[in-house]
């Protein structure tokens, strides 16, 4: 059995009779429902955390196999999967994916605090 779209799936097991048994039927219906995806977040960052001035690349990563669109606000820029850290404060990162035919649309946030440069003895 292969599912082929969201809805109801009605599924019947049908025996014959023999000598020794009667013939036997069972009809089962079960609810297709779309599947809620997880979305998570891939990265590395640079040398030495999260500071000002230290890029970092970020990927956005869904269950589903679809893109997952990443924006940022706060303390921070994007350009392609390279996170620029701006100033000190918090990075919002959020990301997105989209509805498909068989799942929800997905999404996953989190708040990276951003420290001024890493101090030297």
């Amino acid at each position: 059995m292969s599912v082929l779209s969201i809805g109801s799936c009605t599924i019947t097991a049908s025996q014959s009779g023999s000598t020794q048994y009667a013939p036997a039927s069972l009809t089962k219906t079960i609810q297709i429902i779309k599947s809620t995806p997880s979305v998570y977040f891939s990265w590395t960052n640079g040398p030495g955390g999260y500071f000002a001035g230290n890029p970092w690349n970020l990927t956005g990563v869904s269950s589903t196999g679809t893109t997952v669109t990443v924006t940022v606000s706060g303390e921070c820029t994007i350009s392609g999967t390279a996170i620029t850290i701006t100033g000190t404060g918090t990075c919002y990162i959020s990301g997105n994916s989209p509805e498909t035919a068989f799942s929800k649309a997905g999404f996953q946030s989190m708040a990276v605090p951003v420290y001024a440069t890493r101090q030297t003895p």
